[in-house]
């Protein structure tokens, strides 16, 4: 003959299954071991609730399933629109790669080569240099005069303005969305005001 215990966990009380019981090796007759956190009676298991050991009884709880409040449009605007300034600065601290005019040198330039882009400008304007140091794409040192790095500079500056002219662009479209706005789809197909927002494109690259 085999019993049959029921066990739940120790601290939420929640039904866990069930296993064999082990007979006392230290008694002849059919004593069985029962441990912490188990009964030998079988709960009452209903669908779409859960078991719980209480008071020395089994019962059954309803699960209860918390919803999430669905996001209003406002909502969902102030989120796409701090996903966009995030693109925007990600998109402004790249590295890019420019081809020096009338020449095959192509180098690498970010937002925070600018400051010593401007030195170097400051330098060969004050006289006595007719280049300085920078890097190709290589990594090999080379020699730019006041010519290059001004082109540097203003492939940067060029860069620049055209990702925050993209992100006002953008920016304007988002906060323009509204409830009662009437939006539809790249195939001319009716869409909801969220839907129009979701499909706006806010990458940089």
């Amino acid at each position: 003959m085999t019993k049959i215990i029921y066990h739940y966990h120790p601290e939420s009380k929640e039904y866990l299954g069930s296993s064999e019981a082990q007979r006392s090796p230290l008694d002849k007759e059919e004593i069985y071991l029962i441990p912490a956190c188990a009964v030998d009676f079988a709960p009452n298991l209903e669908d779409e609730k859960i078991t719980y050991f209480e008071n020395d009884s089994w019962v059954n709880k309803t699960i209860e399933i918390e919803l999430v409040p669905e996001l209003n449009l406002d909502d969902q605007k102030n989120i796409k629109l701090a996903q966009l300034k995030s693109n925007r600065d990600l998109s402004l601290s790249k590295s890019f790669i420019v081809e020096l005019d009338n020449s095959p040198t192509q180098v690498y330039v970010n937002k925070s080569d600018y400051v010593i882009i401007l030195a170097r400008i400051a330098r060969l304007e004050d006289g006595g240099l007719t280049s300085a140091e920078w890097s190709d794409i290589e990594g090999n040192r080379i020699e730019l005069d006041l010519g290059e790095f001004k082109s540097l500079r203003n492939h940067i500056d060029a860069r620049d303005q055209q990702t925050y002219q993209l992100y006002f662009s953008l920016k304007k479209e988002i906060e323009a969305v509204t409830v009662d706005g009437e939006y539809v789809d790249e195939n001319n197909q009716p869409i909801t005001p969220l839907q129009y927002l979701e499909n706006i494109n806010i990458n940089f690259n």
